[in-house]
């Protein structure tokens, strides 16, 4: 039996989930400034904002409190925020790997699948019934996201056995990290497990790109765009995301995530000057539904879909 929230908790989750969303668009922003401007590389720009966020973290976690790392004393904590870490290095080594078997645009629609898992999960592990507004969001979510990153030419997707495999692998396993800490949240707190879990992360992505073979030039705006992706872009970004879990569902959430583009998209438009065709306007306009979609309480969402109440598909 799925439990209801108050609303002022629905909006503060839908707020943090789309402050996270928000800060991903414009992180990615900064990251392609450091890629094209800068001469650094994808995965080079993962162990920074990975690593980076790690070692932060832990450092004002240290200044910040005296017994820090007093709760890794118990086992299942410290296992937790250990698989949380590896499943941030396994989500961003997969997603590269579906951009090397297809093209980014593809890779990036794939893992627009993962609220599909958590739903199914839902289903099928906690046997909870299927919502209807949490459907009809993905379905919005995934049509806009498609529309806003293909711009309405569906040609420029690239298909592949393993580019699918791939993202799909990293759609999954970031469904999977966005329920499996909500354990440790409940012992040690959101900042916590965002702080060793990155650490952990960025530990595993050095061994993919050392920092010391980092080849990118660090220029002062090379500096100051790295600062946003690590502080803004990775801390603010994880931290919103998992926080907003305490609020809402783990699949409204990942929902919610569909912001990244449209807010990428957006910046482009009102920094970089790029142009926004009437297909991305629909694409956009389908994400920002969801934000009306999600806060409507579901006992008024099932007057809209009374076949719903009929067939007992939702409590």
């Amino acid at each position: 039996m799925r439990q209801k929230m108050p609303r002022s908790k629905t909006l503060t989750g839908i707020v943090l989930a789309v402050a996270a969303a928000c800060f991903w668009g414009t992180m990615a922003v900064s990251g392609q400034y450091m890629i094209t401007a800068c001469g650094f590389n994808a995965e080079e720009l993962t162990t920074v904002r990975i690593a980076g966020a790690g070692i932060l973290m832990l450092v004002l976690g240290m200044l910040t409190e005296k017994n820090f790392f007093g709760s890794l004393r118990d086992l299942s904590v410290c296992r937790d925020v250990c698989f949380y870490g590896l499943c941030l290095f396994v989500i961003q080594y997969t997603f590269f790997l579906a951009i090397h078997a297809c093209n980014a645009g593809t890779a990036a629609i794939m893992v627009g699948f993962g609220p599909i898992f958590i739903i199914l999960w839902n289903i099928l592990v906690k046997r909870q019934k299927i919502v209807p507004k949490e459907i009809l969001a993905v379905i919005f979510a995934f049509v806009g996201v498609t529309l806003l990153i293909t711009k309405g030419n569906f040609t420029s997707l690239s298909f592949s056995a393993m580019g699918i495999f791939w993202g799909l692998v990293s759609a999954g396993v970031g469904a999977f990290a966005t329920i499996q800490p909500r354990r440790a949240i409940q012992k040690i707190g959101v900042t916590k497990v965002v702080s060793f879990g990155m650490f952990v992360g960025g530990i595993l992505t050095c061994f993919m790109t050392p920092p010391w073979e980092i080849s990118g030039h660090w220029t002062p705006m090379a500096i100051v765009a790295a600062v946003f992706v690590v502080v803004f872009g990775t801390v603010g970004a994880f931290w919103c995301y998992l926080r907003s879990t305490e609020f809402i569902p783990p699949a409204l959430t990942s929902i919610l995530a569909s912001f990244e583009p449209l807010s990428a998209v957006v910046l482009c438009v009102l920094l970089l000057g790029t142009s926004f065709n009437y297909i991305e306007c629909i694409g956009a306009a389908l994400i920002i539904s969801n934000l009306f979609i999600l806060s409507i309480p579901n006992d008024k969402f099932r007057a809209f879909f009374p076949r719903f109440r009929r067939a007992g598909l939702e409590n």
